[in-house]
């Protein structure tokens, strides 16, 4: 059960499918994240992410194919350009190699989508930062 009086999480959801948007962003809601999704998944999406409206997130899932560029490639810009916020890497394609999750420090959960799983995930890395 939620435990209503604790802090509400926010993370930014950068994924293209309207489904798998609402359906993390009502699953997460059980466990008090709070999910605003990105749609765009082109080279505008970097820019977009360090925009001041998603600056209260205090992490960032992505799946791995959102359009033009991947999950991985975005996670790469996102650290070169010094975003060092949790990334949590949901697909349902193979898991990226640990070398390639270690260099842009993520973790990788396949879909579907297992909410507990996401949301322990989730606390975690926002844990720590």
């Amino acid at each position: 059960m939620p435990v209503p009086d604790k802090e509400t999480i926010k993370v930014v959801y950068v994924e293209d499918s309207d489904f798998h948007a609402e359906l993390l962003r009502a699953g997460l809601a059980v466990y008090n994240i709070e999910v605003t999704r990105l749609a765009n998944g082109d080279e505008g999406v970097i820019e977009e992410l360090s925009a001041s409206i998603y600056d209260s997130a205090q992490a960032i899932i992505l799946d791995l194919y959102i359009g033009e560029l991947n999950g991985l490639q975005v996670a790469r810009r996102l650290r070169a350009a010094g975003d060092s916020r949790p990334i949590l890497v949901i697909s349902s394609a193979d898991k990226p190699s640990n070398g390639e999750l270690m260099a842009i420090q993520a973790m990788f959960i396949s879909k579907p989508f297992d909410f507990e799983r996401i949301s322990d995930s989730i606390k975690k890395l926002t844990a720590h930062h």
